[in-house]
């Protein structure tokens, strides 16, 4: 007989794989190895689809904020080849990816089809995601229910609704197709960017995340044409119009702004010393791109962030500047009469050759403006759709041998929109930028917390420096503005609503509090409370 000791055994059921999940993994060991034949042994290229699969297989189940935060840093780090880093001089470390980036999916693989790059593939793939989510109820994106201020929700949607009727109007006007995708490519993405910034980036965490990428990425591309300035262009004696890009621009102001709004609303040794080893390096790399279009635009946005502050702020910096008025003058005139090409003084002498008749670029543009405005004419309510180009009666410089098309793409982006879409469609179109300036005012005038304070001064910097590039040098169709623009629009948008600088009609506005929490603030005061 058995002993009463003697252990029973258990039999466990056996555990059973899914099917799906049994193919996929056979299949997807076939697609390796092919792969690695065909590769001629490349392990990275072998292992291409199961990389593929395991960043798909995140983002579906992840909210979608955390894979536009990584695009948003990425696509602002790496160079788009299409801007020319380095005036064609120099490819540098941050252009390989770029190109695998900005680079038509054609170029890549191959297939005439693919007319579109690896950043609109993602945006295309999360759109799609957040409406699926939208339809099926998910919360995943916003567990806390935090709205956005509609108004700005609207204008983005009015700017779709403008774009795509103006692009018929254009067709119907014999446009050429293939000129209106390339014209529409950015101004199409720029909306639709900036409401998957507002769904995805709700919370002061994420702005917080996006003010660090701007700065980090800001300080490694200034260090990249501080590199090729001085390690290439001095010692060869080399003849460049910029060193970085020509949209750096826009981001290193948003930078300094960035770091001034962080002195006048935490004013303490910590920020201090923040902004003082991170300034030098924006500067140095400010100077070094040589864009006069970036002083104008720090010009403007620093009145704007002037007209914003508070009153006692306001006063002393009037003080500060009347203290520093000497330096700063003998500065200017030293600058106005220096002679060469000292880097120093490059900021005086770009501005100064903003109102310069004489410069060969002011007059080149001059003439380009008068042909816009000469073609708005036929057409000034509606405008002449998009596809078409502008009437050349007055000619500068002959650039057809080297682009064919470029009657259908002007300098000043402001005035071309006008001309192609009339004052009707340029005023549903440019709506959206206003409402974002307006939002962004209304929460740094509201808001107790100066993170929230800082982001809305960065905010509506950012929108003036899109504006000013655009008016400047093809603002409206680059990627980097559209990416900035983006988020200050998500800042603004989400902001708005937290601290009760807009409110849906019919909801209570919330109380403005320095934390969306009711917990009261540890942080310090912003600096206009203080004073």
């Amino acid at each position: 007989m058995p002993s009463s000791t003697q252990a029973k055994v258990v039999t466990l059921p056996s555990a059973k794989l899914p099917l799906p999940i049994v193919l996929g993994a056979v299949g997807l060991t076939l697609i390796t190895v092919m792969m690695l034949l065909v590769s001629d042994g490349n392990l990275v290229v072998a292992l291409v689809p199961t990389i593929l699969l395991g960043v798909v297989w995140y983002m579906t189940v992840k909210p979608v904020a955390h894979s536009l935060i990584v695009l948003f840093g990425v696509c602002l780090l790496m160079h788009n080849p299409g801007m020319r880093p380095h005036d064609g001089n120099w490819d540098g470390p941050l252009q390989p990816v770029g190109r695998l980036l900005y680079d038509n999916l054609r170029n890549i693989v191959g297939v005439d089809a693919l007319r579109f790059n690896a950043i609109e593939a993602v945006l295309f793939f999360l759109a799609l995601l957040i409406l699926l989510r939208w339809l099926v109820g998910s919360r995943i994106d916003n567990p806390e229910g935090t709205s956005a201020a509609r108004p700005l929700k609207l204008a983005l949607g009015l700017c779709l609704v403008t774009l795509f009727a103006w692009i018929a109007w254009g067709i119907a006007r014999g446009g050429n197709s293939q000129q209106m995708l390339w014209q529409t490519r950015q101004i199409m993405w720029a909306p639709l960017m900036s409401a998957m910034f507002i769904h995805a980036f709700r919370t002061p965490k994420w702005h917080r995340a996006l003010g660090f990428i701007i700065i980090g990425v800001a300080i490694v591309r200034c260090l990249d044409g501080i590199y090729f300035f001085y390690g290439m262009v001095k010692p060869r004696a080399l003849f460049v119009e910029y060193s970085i890009t020509h949209e750096d621009s826009m981001l290193l102001i948003t930078t300094v702004v960035m770091l001034a709004a962080m002195m006048l609303e935490r004013p303490t040794k910590r920020t201090l010393l923040t902004v003082m080893s991170i300034f030098p390096i924006i500067a140095v790399g400010l100077v070094v791109n040589h864009r006069r279009l970036a002083y104008v635009s720090l010009a403007m946005s620093l009145i704007a962030v002037f007209l914003l502050i508070n009153v006692n702020l306001r006063r002393r910096i009037i003080r500060w500047m009347l203290i520093g008025a000497p330096v700063l003058i003998l500065y200017v005139g030293a600058g106005v009469a220096a002679k060469g090409e000292s880097i120093i003084f490059f900021p005086i002498r770009s501005l100064v050759s903003v109102a310069d008749t004489k410069n060969a670029s002011n007059q080149t543009r001059d003439i380009e403006n008068y042909n816009l405005l000469y073609t708005y004419r036929d057409a000034p309510l509606l405008g002449l759709g998009f596809g078409h180009e502008y009437n050349e009666v007055s000619v500068a410089y002959d650039i057809s041998h080297a682009m064919p098309n470029y009657r259908y793409i002007a300098h000043n982006s402001v005035l071309w929109l006008l001309m192609l879409c009339g004052g009707i469609g340029f005023a549903g179109m440019w709506l959206y930028y206003v409402v974002s300036i307006f939002l962004g005012a209304r929460v740094y005038r509201l808001t107790t917390d100066p993170d929230i304070a800082v982001g809305a001064l960065t905010s509506v910097a950012a929108v003036i420096c899109f504006i000013f590039q655009a008016f400047g040098d093809m603002g409206m169709i680059g990627w980097m503005g559209v990416l900035l623009l983006s988020a200050a629009n998500a800042v603004v948008a989400t902001s708005a609503t937290r601290v009760g600088a807009w409110s849906d009609v019919g909801t209570p506005a919330p109380k403005a509090q320095a934390h969306s929490s009711g917990v009261e603030s540890e942080e310090p005061l912003r600096a206009e409370q203080i004073a």
